[in-house]
């Protein structure tokens, strides 16, 4: 038994050696990156390993406008959000919204054209955002108040609107949610809708 043990301990014992010598080499190299049509700046050096670029993780907090904390206790890296928000009321995050409506939807605007407009708190998914959700054609005989604390009416928004523009109260960034054909929700960017108008 104690052979059996000095021999599997062995093993482990160069088991561990080889993986930690084994070593990684990579090339620094020059790459442009893009993100949402503008060009970004990289505070680390961008590097390649196996045909594969490698970015560093402060530079991918940059992108996506999240502080970025290392916690030692726990051995992970945290992506947190910036706690001063851009867009501070209700009104502005509309408005933005609405001329994003105005700006690719325009042709489909109609004098029934019902707008719900709604606060979302972060959660693990989203920012605070202000989202504008919008019926182009509601049913002609809707009976419902139209009021946004009417559940039923914010039910029936949600589950019939033809497009959600999500605004980012941190940082302005702007998504639209566009129903498909099949019925599901696709998220697009400014820069696809522009590219579709083209």
């Amino acid at each position: 038994m104690r052979k059996l043990l000095f021999c599997v301990s062995i093993i482990l014992l160069c088991i561990s050696t080889v993986i930690t010598a084994d070593e990684i080499h990579t090339e620094i190299i020059q790459r442009n990156i893009i993100y949402d049509a503008r060009l970004v700046d990289t505070q680390y050096p961008l590097l390649s390993y196996n045909d594969t670029t490698y970015i560093a993780v402060r530079d991918v907090g940059k992108l996506i406008s999240r502080k970025v904390r290392w916690e030692e206790n726990y051995n992970r890296i945290c992506f947190d959000s910036f706690k001063i928000q851009a867009i501070k009321n209700d009104e502005t995050g509309e408005a933005i919204a609405k001329a994003i409506v105005k700006e690719f939807y325009g042709d489909k605007i109609t004098e029934n054209t019902i707008y719900r407009v709604g606060y979302v708190s972060k959660s693990l998914y989203f920012d605070d955002a202000f989202t504008l959700a919008v019926i182009f054609n509601p049913e002609k005989n809707l009976e419902l108040s139209k009021d946004d604390n009417d559940p039923d009416y914010a039910v029936y928004v949600l589950n019939n609107s033809d497009i959600i523009v999500n605004v980012s109260s941190f940082d302005g960034k702007i998504t639209v949610e566009e129903r498909q054909e099949d019925g599901r929700m696709k998220e697009l960017t400014l820069v696809e809708l522009s590219q579709r108008q083209e």
